[in-house]
């Protein structure tokens, strides 16, 4: 596990290096003007380290992680697979590992109980993207899915592009084109955030973090956590966080919604979503000063606050993380009332998510 940084240290490459699926596995490292950086591995188009100033100008790392590729690929408990990677061809549950496209139906990887979670098992998570650095400050990967891979329709290719501009904010754009067949597509960005981490203190809970959704729905869950295809309203419930709300008191409460998962697991439609880049969340944690503020061009949210993790088992306890993933709905595919993740063949999705730091 990362430690809080005393200096912007920075992770070695050689300990990322690697032959899988063969194909070299690298990290990379993008820099800003200001001293920030962030380290990409492209297993997984993976976010490993992402360090930042505090309100005190000293850098720390903001994103869960680890110090090299080994410890990344041991046994882990839920969550762990998704640190930091970039999510697709299918971002979130399918509920059953099935669906009907176009009157044709699919069965996929059954990879979080009866459901496929994230893509399932040829999901880009285990995925060794390819890898050009076009700048100091920024990097682009690619990937093909393929029906033999991961068991959707079609041939998708997906490109995705991160980019650390000079206000600290990183920016991941992405273009998914279907190449010969309609497919479903929706992709997010699994970075899990601690902003208390710095120089002087180790991570603590994300619970003492104040949080912001632009969101008035959310989507509850089954009891086997498949959303039920409901959007409801979040006045009156732990699900209203419209305006800045300590998590300490939010994820230890009664609410069933909140017992069935041990925390936020849940999914917001984001209020006024009509496609354009625009402000989702804000995420804030006092004694650092540092905010996150989280843009995206998707209509919804998941709300994770890394409730399977074990100190025990990977470094990282229950709640030391908190992932604002921006996506179309889960289990879309099977809700014809959600927005449709439908690509036609030929067509192609871009969408983009800002995670930008101040302080």
């Amino acid at each position: 596990m990362k430690h809080a940084l005393h200096s912007p240290r920075r992770l070695v490459r050689r300990d990322f290096q690697a032959l899988l699926q063969g194909a070299s596995v690298d990290l990379f490292e993008l820099q800003n003007s200001k001293g920030a950086f962030v380290k990409v591995c492209n297993y997984g188009a993976r976010v490993v380290q992402f360090v930042v100033p505090d309100s005190q100008g000293h850098f720390g790392d903001v994103a869960l992680g680890f110090n090299d590729l080994a410890s990344l690929l041991r046994p882990s408990p839920t969550g762990v697979p998704s640190m930091g990677a970039f999510i697709g061809r299918y971002a979130n549950r399918i509920a059953n590992a099935a669906f009907t496209l176009d009157e044709r139906s699919y069965r996929l990887s059954q990879n979080s109980g009866s459901h496929c979670i994230h893509g399932g098992q040829g999901g880009s998570r285990y995925a060794v993207f390819s890898a050009t650095q076009t700048a100091v400050n920024q990097l682009e990967l690619r990937h093909t899915f393929t029906p033999a891979n991961d068991g959707f329709p079609g041939t998708l290719n997906l490109c995705v592009t991160y980019t650390l501009d000079d206000a600290d904010a990183l920016r991941i754009a992405w273009q998914a084109t279907a190449v010969d067949e309609p497919t479903v597509a929706n992709f997010t960005s699994h970075i899990f955030f601690n902003l208390s981490k710095n120089d002087h203190h180790a991570l603590a809970a994300v619970g003492d973090h104040s949080l912001q959704l632009h969101a008035s729905r959310y989507l509850p869950l089954q009891a086997n956590q498949a959303p039920t295809g409901e959007l409801l309203a979040v006045e009156g419930t732990p699900f209203d966080l419209r305006q800045p709300t300590p998590l300490a008191a939010q994820l230890h409460s009664p609410h069933p919604q909140i017992a069935l998962c041990g925390g936020y697991d849940h999914h917001f439609a984001i209020d006024d979503w009509d496609g354009a880049l625009k402000p989702v969340a804000t995420l804030h944690e006092a004694h650092s000063g540092r905010t996150l503020t989280v843009s995206s061009t998707e209509p919804g949210v998941q709300l994770f606050t890394a409730n399977g993790l074990e100190a025990a088992q990977c470094g990282f306890a229950k709640h030391s993380g908190l992932c604002i993933e921006p996506s179309y709905f889960p289990d879309s595919p099977n809700q014809p009332h959600f927005p449709s993740t439908r690509l036609a063949a030929g067509a192609s999705r871009c969408g983009e998510i800002v995670y930008a730091m101040s302080a």
